[in-house]
């Protein structure tokens, strides 16, 4: 017996479990923690595991879809420059785990000087990459909140911003529909 989610985050005991072969799911007697009987198709549990490379084609169909909606709804710029920055942290932020984790135990990560060889960087590209990574670090760790909320409150931010300096465009957009 397993203790796992259902669909609207119900711990049962039991479940499902995915059929060998296919990905249909067998149920078999699931109840919740209480003793009453649970319909528990598709658990949590029991989804597939996305590959890197499914995970990045998802993010890129994500991208897409946001281009589209910021061109329907120029109102949401200033949110798409806080992601792209987010984004642009993401390189330094890797190379300066990596060189902490590889000096830690070399078989936990892949050296500096091997991300930077893969990403066809000069070593003191990697290193300044190394040094503006470990910044973002430290000001995530110092931050107040949670990265979460800290992030809740820029986007809160943008849009504020941004309805405010489009108001008349707003306007004009809502007057015409």
């Amino acid at each position: 017996m397993t203790i796992h989610y259902a669909k609207r985050g119900q711990a049962v005991i039991g479940g499902c479990e995915l059929a060998e072969g296919d990905r249909t799911y067998a149920r078999w007697g699931a109840v919740d923690l209480s003793g009453k009987q649970v319909d528990c198709d598709r658990c949590l549990s029991f989804r597939p595991v996305l590959e890197d490379d499914q995970f990045v084609a998802m993010v890129q169909r994500h991208i897409r879809t946001l281009e589209e909606r910021a061109v329907a709804n120029p109102a949401i710029l200033a949110q798409v420059i806080m992601l792209a920055q987010r984004l642009s942290e993401i390189t330094n932020v890797v190379i300066a785990k990596s060189a902490t984790r590889y000096s830690i135990n070399p078989m936990s990560a892949p050296s500096m000087k091997e991300i930077t060889r893969m990403l066809s960087m000069q070593p003191q590209s990697g290193t300044d990459r190394r040094k503006l990574g470990d910044r973002v670090l430290f000001e995530r760790a110092m931050g107040e909140g949670t990265i979460t909320q800290r992030e809740r409150a820029a986007r809160t931010r943008a849009a504020r911003h941004a309805d405010s300096t489009l108001a008349s465009w707003l306007q004009r957009r809502d007057s015409a529909v």
